[in-house]
């Protein structure tokens, strides 16, 4: 459980750059920057998936980024994966709810 709550540390500060410059200014370079940075955190997440492929809080972290990136088929299949590794019934739940509400925007 520490590992996973120094990523998401490290994943917070990797993001505050980013987050405090779009506040400031809300022009297109910005907008690639936090992109930039989505995709990096994604890659991150990605290794982290690989080294724990049972952790159910990974995949949900990394559906969160996905989607904040509008990776809608890789949000809800990180949302699946989440939900099927999940024993907590909150997160199956906030699983499911992100699921279906990504596939009504992707019709």
């Amino acid at each position: 459980m520490n590992k996973l709550l120094i990523l998401g540390l490290i994943l917070s500060f990797n993001l505050l750059p980013a987050q405090m410059q779009n506040e400031q200014s809300n022009d297109k370079k910005n907008n690639l920057n936090q992109i930039s940075t989505y995709q990096k955190t994604i890659t991150l997440l990605n290794d982290a998936v690989r080294s724990a492929p049972n952790n159910a809080d990974l995949y949900c972290l990394l559906a969160h980024y996905y989607e904040m990136d509008n990776q809608v088929i890789k949000a809800v299949s990180a949302w699946e994966s989440c939900k099927n590794y999940s024993v907590d019934d909150k997160i199956i739940k906030e699983a499911n709810h992100h699921i279906k509400r990504l596939k009504e925007i992707d019709r």
